[in-house]
């Protein structure tokens, strides 16, 4: 029963991390600040749709064919939609269709931008057209070989297209092709936190704990020293997805009480991510500890990243927890510490 649980959290996380990569709402945290953010780019990157599409659509209104305008509305549609469930999804396809539009428009205008691509690559990944993000992965590496994002892009969403074709992820072809590309980011640029964080996922999803969790550490380490080389710096909420992915590894090492304090120092750092909910649930509910708080971080994992429904292991515990007697929600694990629940339900 361990390690089923133990799988359970690991390959959730895993694939919700892959596919979110990083991107968080704001939008629906209670007590927002009136003026969150100062232009449209930090409104985007913190979550503030509302106010980034009101200041980007004047922008454009002004110079509509400016390129750098046009890729940041591409990734304004995709930021704001990216945690829909499948059926959500069903709806959101002119949404898809226009930010494909717009990072293609952005790169006629101005070919020589990386995160053009990277973000058209992003498009197509979202919608699941694997072979055209990796198309686009292709190009960008004959125009950008030292770019080190490129690589570790293509390495995770290969692991994530076997994936979803049911091909055997642990084969050692597809294996070596993933690393491959992996070790070639890491290579270029070995202080990059988007390249670590990809090393880890991947160092993860293959069992291989002990060099997931030293590539985060090295990523933690560089981000809250300034040391990150990527092409775009990370604040709070990557260090939150780092602390996450920690929590994961630390549960699968049978250290319960780390594992919910790095979760909680994630949920403290970005409340708005509802993979972190979710991962605080499997905890709790793996090592029998605060069980009353579990159906509450359920229903906020759910209304935060509604594409957690689609996965079988979110509704399978959602299930499980349904059915324990209330006597048991006033259980509290008497191996975990008590302090490790200082930052829970900062909503």
């Amino acid at each position: 029963m361990y390690v089923r649980y133990l799988n359970q959290i690991m390959t959730i996380v895993t694939l919700i991390l892959l596919v979110a990569e990083c991107v968080h709402s704001q939008e629906n945290v209670q007590e927002q600040p009136s003026s969150p953010a100062q232009d449209f780019k930090q409104a985007i990157r913190s979550g503030y749709y509302s106010q980034a599409n009101e200041q980007l659509t004047s922008l454009l209104s002004v110079s509509p064919d400016d390129p750098e305008l046009l890729y940041w509305k591409g990734r304004l549609l995709l930021h704001k939609n990216w945690c829909a469930s499948k059926e959500q999804r069903e709806n959101l396809k002119e949404d898809y269709a226009q930010s494909q539009s717009l990072f293609e428009k952005a790169i006629a205008l101005d070919p020589d931008k990386p995160l053009y691509y990277h973000w058209l690559s992003r498009c197509f990944f979202r919608q699941k057209k694997y072979e055209s993000a990796l198309a686009i992965l292709g190009i960008m590496e004959e125009k950008f070989p030292k770019y080190a994002e490129t690589f570790a892009a293509r390495g995770t969403l290969k692991y994530v297209y076997y994936f979803d074709s049911d091909s055997i992820v642990g084969d050692g072809i597809v294996k070596q092709e993933i690393y491959s590309d992996l070790k070639k980011a890491y290579k270029l640029s070995p202080n990059n936190c988007f390249v670590l964080i990809k090393l880890a996922q991947m160092y993860r999803a293959f069992g291989e704990w002990g060099r997931a969790l030293a590539a985060l550490n090295k990523c933690e380490s560089l981000i809250v020293e300034s040391g990150d080389d990527g092409w775009e710096k990370h604040g709070s909420s990557v260090l939150a997805d780092v602390y996450s992915s920690q929590a994961g590894l630390y549960t699968v090492k049978n250290n319960p009480t780390e594992a919910l304090l790095r979760i909680n120092k994630a949920i403290a750092l970005d409340p708005s991510d509802g993979s972190n909910y979710y991962m605080r649930a499997c905890i709790e509910y793996q090592f029998k500890c605060q069980m009353a708080t579990v159906k509450d971080d359920l229903e906020l994992a759910k209304k935060l990243c509604p594409m957690l429904t689609d996965y079988k292991e979110y509704n399978d515990l959602v299930e499980k927890v349904s059915e324990l007697p209330e006597e048991r929600d006033a259980e509290s694990g008497g191996e975990i510490d008590s302090h490790v629940r200082e930052t829970a339900n900062p909503l």
